[in-house]
């Protein structure tokens, strides 16, 4: 369940809900990971152009930061091949959004009204 005072992301995947939490190391190795800053990869999810391989990395490392035994990189992968990337691209774009709006960015779920919520209180 995601924590309200750590702007934790919720996502579906895999079949349950999990969390996602923004921390500036995090976000500092998914820049690295994919070699295009934060803002550039928001831009690149809101217009629907994320790669596979920038979902998947995204993903690993914001569910490792709020969870130890968070699946991996492969393990993402195969999840995300099974159910596609629909249900995950909002709320990775929310958990992006984080590092530069704070708290406004739970209001990106809010006014979609999808099924992934992001938590009330802040990054």
């Amino acid at each position: 369940m995601a924590n309200p005072d750590r702007g934790e992301v919720e996502v579906k995947l895999g079949g349950k809900m999990r969390t996602m939490r923004p921390t500036f190391q995090g976000l500092r190795e998914v820049e690295h990971r994919t070699g295009l800053g934060v803002i550039e990869l928001v831009q690149r999810f809101g217009e629907g152009k994320a790669s596979l391989d920038h979902v998947a990395i995204v993903l690993a490392i914001g569910l490792r930061a709020a969870n130890d035994d968070a699946p991996d990189y492969d393990q993402i992968g195969e999840m995300l091949m099974r159910q596609g990337m629909s249900d995950v691209l909002l709320p990775i774009l929310v958990f992006l959004a984080s590092a530069f709006v704070g708290d406004q960015a739970k209001n990106l779920l809010a006014s979609r009204g999808k099924g992934a919520k992001a938590s009330p209180g802040g990054a």
